[in-house]
């Protein structure tokens, strides 16, 4: 809306510089109509926490950026002039943003600078200072590239879960000129499609960023932005050779299946172009593509827990499913995986493979210690058979709905082919100056076109009574079917329940077998060694361990027993099902195959009426005379019996006047001069006859 009266105020009064003031040089200014109007900033107390484990203290320089539902702060560099996040430490900041609401989330991490970059968060406290509220934030993870997970960034939602992130596929392509490359801390920062989400500032480490290379980075971000506005991207400046000319930044994200590109073939460099060390980089649309999409999964190793079971070796896997199968992967997440009693835990991303029928793992045996015992592919849980059960029914009722949709589409056809058939022999002018047997039959030709044309709206009715028959069977089946799915349903959601109590009841009984042993242990080592009252505890503890142990095992024998019995429910109930599916699968083949079997049989038999009306039309031709058609042309035609009478020579000068020839009165007949010629045929066209009262073709 055009408004050119109102004008807005952006106060700021501070500077926006590395080395001056509070060193930000990028502001949240708030507007006003009042040019008076003083802004009204609300200050954020950020604590930060350090743990207490060896080495949890950094040297690099930490970053914050909080989220609310207004907005965010940007991205904050934690610095007060102290000797920051020291182990075990307490760590204060009062950061001036405008008021962001209720806070849902911050993304906090380190750019990874120093010799001792890695760093143990224990938890964030931030206090909104306008709004009187504190938010928790439990952290207790490792921010470092050889610990944990190897991330150095998360976003850490309200009361401390870690969001689940999406994976982007970022390429980074440095230009092919000279010196092109860069020593400088590169970041990037992904907008989303209306500009009101971003990832904050995310630090891509591992890159050369040399000349003519593309860096490949795989960045979780706890947020859907694709497609994405545009992206920024930049560096810190630091180091030699600190100048960078990036060509352009590719972007794709698996879950939306979209890959961008973002062309900046420009310099980012104070020395260099217009001084920018950060751009703003616009998609070029022209180069956007849609790969195929792929959606998140978990995936759970279960490692058997006996002797040596455990594995250094690198393990990969690929799943096959009905409609395809995936690429081989490299199970990986830095942490030391696949040990003995271990379940590890991993998220991949698959394209849509339909159901899922087998997995296959496999190691590296260059290894040493490369022998692995594999405890879980499958559990009690599953339901791939009854899926793969479900998926086929599904599909046979698809493929009906398609045959019935042909037929629709054929009746359509048929009517529209009939009605122009209609309309041809009824408008469209065909010898109709003709005459006697030769109009006959053309008449006879209209006629039976005519009638071809009704048959066809004939057929497009009864093409439709068979869809309408075959819609009515596949609703039938769906609303029997619907009754059995339900009850497996429900038994599958009993049985899931049911043995996921078993299994933590399991776990409980396992704990307290464990604790039962420890007690005992503790009772004969100090058997010698502690006074009477230690003693007195030691072994009211190992009572405790056993009572408890004892409740345990009794808990765990019931919900076994519980289980068993839900199994066999179940089991009788699939089988029913499995029986109730295959009549049902059964009566569909069989009646698709009688639909498809009427379906060719009417056909056949439009075939068979419309040559009967063909034939009519030959039997019209057989009884067409060219003699008699000539004939009653002259017949019809004729001007007299008399030839004109001859003319004379008159001499001008000889007033006797010759004599006038008298016609004799008796008509002289004009006979023809010959007999009706015989049409020729021409080299290769076809002649008629008939043999026995039926029309055949002489070739």
């Amino acid at each position: 809306m055009n408004r050119p009266h109102l004008r807005f105020y952006f106060p700021c009064n501070n500077w926006l510089s590395k080395e001056d003031g509070d060193g930000l040089y990028v502001r949240d200014l708030i507007g006003s109509l009042n040019p008076m109007d003083v802004p009204k900033i609300n200050k954020y107390v950020v604590r930060v926490f350090t743990g207490e484990v060896s080495g949890s203290g950094t040297d690099a320089d930490v970053f914050i950026n909080i989220f609310g539902e207004k907005g965010d702060t940007g991205v904050r560099k934690l610095d007060n002039d102290k000797d920051n996040f020291e182990k075990g430490a307490e760590d204060k900041f009062t950061l001036d943003a405008p008021n962001l609401g209720r806070l849902r989330k911050i993304n906090i991490g380190h750019n990874n600078k120093g010799g001792s970059a890695g760093w143990f968060l224990a938890k964030v406290i931030i206090e909104d200072i306008g709004n009187k509220c504190v938010y928790q934030f439990p952290v207790g993870r490792w921010f470092a590239l050889d610990e944990d997970d190897g991330k150095i960034q998360r976003d850490i939602l309200v009361g401390g879960t870690e969001a689940t992130g999406i994976v982007y596929n970022v390429a980074v392509v440095t230009g092919d000129i000279r010196g092109a490359g860069t020593n400088s801390k590169i970041h990037i920062i992904l907008h989303g499609s209306k500009g009101l989400k971003n990832s904050g500032k995310i630090f891509l480490e591992g890159g050369e960023f040399e000349r003519a290379r593309t860096d490949l980075f795989n960045v979780e971000i706890a947020a859907l932005l694709s497609p994405l506005s545009r992206v920024t991207i930049g560096h810190d400046n630091c180091g030699v050779s600190s100048g960078w000319y990036c060509e352009k930044v590719v972007v794709y994200c698996p879950f939306t299946g979209i890959e961008q590109t973002f062309p900046c073939d420009k310099w980012l460099d104070e020395d260099e172009g217009d001084g920018l060390i950060e751009r703003e980089l616009y998609e070029m649309v022209s180069l956007r593509q849609r790969r195929l999409k792929k959606s998140p999964w978990s995936l759970w190793i279960w490692t058997s827990d006996i002797k040596n079971a455990g594995t250094d070796a690198t393990i990969f896997f690929q799943i096959y499913g009905d409609k395809g199968k995936s690429d081989e992967m490299k199970l990986d997440n830095n942490s030391d995986n696949f040990e003995t009693g271990q379940t590890d835990k991993f998220m991949i991303e698959l394209p849509d493979l339909g159901t899922f029928y087998k997995l296959r793992i496999w190691h590296e045996k260059r290894n040493p210690f490369a022998g692995w015992h594999l405890n879980k592919s499958t559990d009690l849980t599953s339901t791939v058979g009854y899926d793969s059960i479900i998926q086929h029914l599904n599909d046979g009722r698809k493929n009906c709905k398609e045959f019935e949709d042909f037929l629709k589409e054929r009746a359509i056809i048929e009517e529209k082919y009939g009605k122009e058939l209609i309309n041809l022999s009824k408008k469209k002018p065909c010898g109709q100056t003709e005459l006697n047997t030769l109009k006959r039959s053309l008449d006879v030709f209209k006629q039976q076109i005519d009638n071809v044309g009704q048959g066809h709206i004939q057929l497009a009715q009864t093409l439709r009574d068979e869809a309408k028959k075959m819609e009515e069977f596949r609703e039938k089946q769906k609303l029997h079917r619907k009754k059995i799915e339900l009850i497996m349903e429900a038994i599958h959601k009993t049985r899931n329940l049911q043995y996921k109590k078993t299994m933590e009841a399991k776990r409980l009984y396992e704990q307290r077998c464990r604790d039962k042993d420890e007690a005992e242990q503790a009772v004969h080592r100090n058997a010698n060694m502690v006074t009477q009252k230690q003693q007195e505890k030691l072994f009211l503890k190992l009572a405790q361990t056993k009572s408890s142990l004892e409740d345990s095992d009794r808990s765990y024998q019931q919900n076994v027993t519980t289980l068993e019995k839900i199994r066999e429910e179940w089991q009788k109930e699939h089988i029913k099902a499995c029986e109730f599916f295959e009549t049902q699968e059964c009566e569909r083949i069989n009646y698709f195959r009688n639909a498809l079997w009427l379906h060719v049989n009417q056909l056949s038999q439009d075939c068979v009426q419309n040559d009967e009306k063909y034939e009519e039309i030959r039997k019209s031709l057989e009884l067409c005379s060219i003699e008699k058609d000539i004939d009653f042309f002259i017949n019809s035609r004729k001007t007299g019996s008399l030839a004109p009478a001859p003319v004379v020579y008159e001499n001008y000068y000889n007033t006797q006047r010759n004599p006038t020839p008298v016609r004799s009165p008796v008509p002289v007949p004009i006979s023809r001069r010959a007999p009706l010629p015989t049409p020729a045929s021409a080299s290769g066209e076809l002649d008629y006859a008939t043999v026995d009262g039926y029309s055949l073709i002489h070739h």
